[in-house]
Formats: C-alpha cells, sequence, structure tokens
C-alpha cells in the first residue's frame, strides 16, 4: 500500500524501479525488527552499569545494595545475547545504535519508573514465563509509544513509524516462541522468498497496469459519490482489494475483504472501512454475477 501510493502520487511511470522499491521496504521493516533486539541489548547493558553504581552510593537503600535483579537477570537478555543467528544478522546488515549511544540508557530510566518494573523486581518470583511476560509488556507498552524512539524512527526511515506497531507484535511472537533449550526465535523475513516476494510484486503491478479498470467497478457503485471527492488511499486499497480478488485465485474472498478493512482501519479516516465495505461487497456480488471471480483450491470457490 505504502509503495503504491508513493508510486501513484508521484506519478512515476518506471514499474521496475517501484517495485525494487516495494522489495526494499520489506528489508528496511526486518532490520527495524532486529533493531529492536539489539535495542533491549543496550538496555540490558545500562541496566548492569546502574547496578554497579548504585551499590557505590554513601547511603544506599534496599534496592541500591542488590547485585543483580530478576530484571538484569532476565532470560531475554541472555537469549538475545547468546543468539548467534542476531549477531550475524545485526552485522551482516551493518545495524546498531551507534548513531544514538544514549537510546538504551533513557529507555532504562523509563523502565525504572514504571510501578511494573518495582512490582517485578521486588517480586520474590523468577522464571522464564514470568520474565518472557514482563519483557513483552515492556515491548508492547514501549517500543511504539516512546517519544524519543519514535523521533528517531522518523530520521532513520519514513516508514519506521508505521511499521513499528507490526514489528512489536513479530517481537513479541518471537519471545512466546523462545526457549531456554533452543534461544530466542528469530524469524526470517519471509516464509517463502520466491513465493512472498512475486505475491507482493503481482498486486503492486496489477494494480498499476489494471488501475482505471479497477476504477470503473469503484465509480459504478459510489454513484452518489464524484470518484474525485474519494480519498486517494480509499481509492487505492479498493483498487488494491479488486486486484486481489481477480488475480490471486487462491486466496478467499473474506480474507481479501477483511485485509483491506483492516487497512483502512489502520491507516485511513474513521468511516473509510464502513465505506469500502460497502463498496467491496457489491464488487464481489458483481463479479460472482459475471463468473470472474475464479478461485481454486479446496474450501475457497465459495469462500
Amino acid at each position: 500500500m505504502q509503495a503504491l501510493y508513493g508510486f501513484l502520487q508521484t506519478e512515476n511511470d518506471n514499474l521496475a524501479a517501484g517495485e525494487r522499491s516495494l522489495l526494499q521496504s520489506f528489508e528496511r521493516i526486518y532490520d527495524l525488527y532486529l533493531l529492536q533486539f539489539a535495542l533491549l541489548a543496550e538496555v540490558h547493558r545500562s541496566a548492569l552499569l546502574e547496578r554497579e553504581e548504585s551499590r557505590k552510593k554513601f547511603l544506599p537503600t534496599e534496592e541500591d545494595r542488590m547485585e543483580s535483579t530478576p530484571f538484569t537477570r532476565n532470560c531475554v537478555f541472555t537469549w538475545i545475547e547468546g543468539s548467534e543467528k542476531l549477531h550475524n544478522l545485526l552485522n551482516k546488515r551493518k545495524l546498531s545504535w551507534a548513531n544514538h549511544p544514549d537510546a538504551g540508557d533513557k529507555l532504562f530510566k523509563k523502565i525504572r519508573s514504571l510501578e511494573s518494573y518495582k512490582a517485578y523486581i521486588h517480586s520474590g518470583e523468577n522464571s522464564t514465563e514470568k520474565d518472557t511476560e514482563f519483557m513483552i509488556r515492556l515491548c508492547r507498552t514501549l517500543l511504539s509509544e516512546e517519544e524519543f524512539l519514535l523521533n528517531i524512527y522518523d530520521d532513520e526511515n519514513i516508514h519506521w513509524n508505521d511499521d513499528i506497531d507490526f514489528v512489536v507484535l513479530w517481537i513479541s511472537k518471537s519471545l512466546e516462541q523462545s526457549t531456554a533449550e533452543k534461544g530466542l526465535r528469530i524469524f526470517n523475513l519471509y516464509k517463502d522468498e520466491e513465493e512472498d516476494k512475486k505475491f507482493a510484486v503481482d498486486i503492486f503491478r496489477d494494480t498499476i497496469l489494471n488501475e482505471a479498470k479497477y476504477e470503473e467497478y469503484i465509480r459504478e457503485f459510489a454513484r452518489n459519490w464524484e470518484t474525485e471527492r474519494i480519498a486517494f488511499l480509499d481509492m487505492l486499497l479498493m483498487k488494491m482489494a479488486v486486484s486481489e480478488l481477480l488475480s490471486q485465485p487462491g486466496i478467499p474472498v473474506k480474507v481479501t475483504l477483511n485485509e483491506y478493512i483492516e487497512l483502512s482501519k489502520m491507516f485511513s479516516t474513521a468511516k473509510s472501512n464502513v465505506f469500502i465495505n460497502g463498496i467491496l461487497d457489491k464488487i464481489v456480488q458483481k463479479l460472482k454475477s459475471e463468473d470472474k471471480l475464479q478461485k481454486t483450491g479446496r474450501g475457497l470457490i465459495e469462500n
């Protein structure tokens, strides 16, 4: 969607360059995913340093005197720092927080101020399950909300502030599937690289090449709207949905409709999902009546 939006808004006519840019954007999302693990390692270093400094205080508190805490011993840090796959990927992609050396300190200071952190380090409970649950909660509440991190993401890549919510879910799934025996679960960028790239490029190319035809479908069922008054993004999402309906026989109709309605909720106006849902439902009925929805595979024909 983002790649098509940029391509069509700039009236670009270099389709091959647009496709390369699309695939590069996937690589940058993967970079953001890997960088979150690197950031957690920076937080751990800050936490360990804080332990050393706290014990040197003239009048240390009970917490200050703790040589280590459940946080500094958290198994997630052990998994991250012991992951050869992660370190290899970070080195190969030249990813680090070197340009933002205080990021780990800032994030740890925020973590220390949380009541949930204080409860965690004084709970007296220390288990892989508790450690993982706590770290997942931190990731979900901080990595996509801290203003200084959002500013960094914005400086590094104009799309990262949109991508971070997805990346945090990805991080959470990684931690949920990590174990003491197998260590940190690092997902690959693609499940099937050839097939996944083909799907993305096919939708990108088909939407551009058949843009006018797909707009006609939309015009037919948006008679009470001047096409120019329909938000550009809403129009784009509907064109992409029609492209997927017609060009991807292996994807059920309901899956396509749900995906694009969810995208409209995330990126468009408050009422867009209702409008888009209504138009797409009518288009689907038309395509069915014209026998143009050629879905193949078990269970797909009537979906």
